[in-house]
């Protein structure tokens, strides 16, 4: 990347990164396999580029393998390169380029230009663009396309509520099998989305749900009761929530061609104040999937550098438990990190088997702007006897 000159004197902040990433698997049968991934990122921000108040934001990774390289590598990917400046006192708000873009309907990366006015107790935003899909390449800017607004209104800071519309299209490729072609239909969401949230007291309520624009169908709903301790109170937060989730599969995959389900969960989570250095949490979970259930337990205690953990699985996909166990510790300005998992597991329609992993990682700062991290992970279970890897990489911070 270069900067031209006309942007001298302007502020600039963000980091670039480099990492080797290698591991090394041994199965049952003693055959190897190694990879080595070269692995790059950056993240840029720069401001008053040309125009007061404006900004700059650019991030992207670039990474390969050398050693055994998958068929669509290398791939180098923006995951945002956007120009934004503010006008009538910063009441309107201007972005052009790739952004991700969050709304009360949907949510998604695009290649477009979005703004928002704040008005009083009211805001409104706007955006349309080019979807951009996981794997960053919009193959038809037309028919992928990505536009909706949002309208909120916050009374005040215990109460605010939010109504969106968008329209999401993503064409998709034919797949061939021998002679036959599957066609993957394309995937298209208009829909409609409503949220509000009061805060009373110590207890926050939200709610969002996202309709099918045409016939008003829940496509998705969330449901959130929390419950924040005062200060010096054992019960620091209770959080009591309910999901429907839209399948996810359909969005990324030839899968889209099969049938799929949504799924409900209910959820309940908390933490308190055992003693003055000791903390405990608990987190349930409850998942419906098409006439099957999931049941997840985690519960856990931890002082400031050391951490326990106990989860259970039970249920569709199978079961687990494990024990899993972390610390962190600083020698100087060194920082260590561990962490070690054991437990066992048992797919759909099989038997329990043991799984460990111990990881290891580093960080020193050898200089105010150069940081030097480190990993290694260990894993065993049944299928190799030996996989090791290590990661390696410094960062480089503006």
């Amino acid at each position: 990347m270069f900067l031209p000159a006309f942007v001298f004197g302007s502020k600039f902040q963000g980091y670039f990164s480099t990492n080797t990433y290698t591991f090394s698997r041994q199965n049952q049968e003693d055959s190897t396999l190694i990879h080595t991934r070269l692995y790059q990122s950056v993240w840029l921000q720069g401001r008053d580029l040309l125009i007061k108040k404006s900004r700059l934001n650019v991030s992207g990774v670039f990474y390969t393998d050398p050693v055994n390289s998958f068929d669509n590598e290398p791939v180098f990917q923006i995951y945002n390169f956007n120009y934004s400046t503010s006008w009538f006192s910063q009441k309107m708000k201007i972005i052009l380029g790739r952004q991700f873009q969050y709304t009360v309907s949907d949510a998604g990366r695009m290649d477009g230009v979005s703004t928002n006015y704040t008005f009083r107790q009211f805001q409104i935003k706007g955006f349309i663009g080019s979807y951009v899909p996981a794997s960053g390449i919009t193959d038809n800017p037309v028919d992928d396309h990505f536009y909706g607004g949002e309208i909120s209104w916050k009374k005040s800071k215990l109460f605010d509520v939010r109504i969106g519309y968008s329209d999401k299209s993503h064409s998709r490729p034919v797949y061939r099998s021998g002679n036959r072609k599957i066609e993957v239909p394309p995937l298209i969401k208009r829909r409609i989305g409503l949220q509000s949230r009061l805060h009373k007291g110590n207890i926050t309520f939200y709610a969002r749900s996202r309709h099918q624009i045409r016939d008003f169908k829940l496509d998705d709903l969330t449901l959130q009761t929390i419950y924040r301790g005062k200060k010096n109170q054992r019960l620091q937060n209770l959080v009591f929530e309910y999901n429907l989730r839209e399948p996810r599969v359909p969005e990324n995959s030839i899968f889209s061609v099969f049938d799929t389900y949504s799924s409900h969960e209910v959820s309940f989570r908390g933490r308190l104040s055992i003693i003055k250095q000791l903390s405990g949490w608990f987190h349930i979970r409850q998942v419906l999937f098409n006439n099957d259930q999931a049941t997840i337990i985690s519960l856990g205690m931890g002082a400031k550098k050391v951490k326990l953990d106990f989860i259970h699985q039970d249920g569709y996909g199978g079961s687990s438990n494990r024990v899993v166990v972390g610390g962190r510790h600083s020698f100087g300005k060194l920082i260590i990190s561990s962490r070690l998992s054991l437990g066992n597991y048992r797919l759909i329609e099989g038997q329990w088997n043991d799984l460990s992993t111990v990881t290891l990682s580093s960080s020193y700062p050898v200089w105010k702007k150069i940081e030097i991290n480190s990993e290694i992970h260990v894993l065993k279970n049944k299928y190799y006897s030996n996989d090791t890897r290590l990661q390696l990489g410094m960062r480089y911070r503006l």
